[in-house]
């Protein structure tokens, strides 16, 4: 069993995602903000963090930094006090699109290869998120 946190805006996204890890026994939490994700990670260091790259603002347009600069922070932390790194499962939109430019989709595409461990793309099934966990457990 691992400890898993979920930190995505979209809330039957994260329900799905936490119920299928759930059912593969193990414990999850959810986070539908950065910073709830933040306190989340001082309370109970994860094993696992699933980031989605951008959330929506108050306005409902995209922003960056989100699991992009929460992976960075997650990194930092445990080099300074030399904690496991959890695995880092990357969620992004599966093609650019009016809210996700090609531009920005392209450099996303390109930092996350470097940043996460394993990355998936929106929509897929939650078996997919349990097949990814199950993977990075098994390194």
């Amino acid at each position: 069993m691992a400890k898993i946190l979920i930190v995505e805006d979209e809330a039957l996204l994260a329900q799905d995602w936490a119920a299928a890890l759930e059912l593969d026994g193990h414990a999850v939490s959810v986070c539908r903000e950065i910073p709830l994700a933040k306190r989340a990670i001082e309370r109970d260091w994860p094993d696992i963090v699933v980031l989605d790259f951008f959330f929506k603002n108050q306005r409902g347009s995209l922003h960056s930094g989100g699991g992009m600069a929460l992976a960075a922070r997650l990194r930092q932390r445990a080099l300074k006090d030399q904690l496991p790194m959890p695995g880092l499962i990357g969620v992004t939109a599966s093609e650019p699109d009016a809210f996700f430019p090609f531009d920005m989709f392209e450099q996303v595409e390109k930092a996350s290869r470097a940043t996460f461990d394993s990355r998936l793309r929106k929509p897929f099934q939650p078996a997919m998120l349990v097949s990814a966990v199950d993977a990075l457990l098994a390194r």
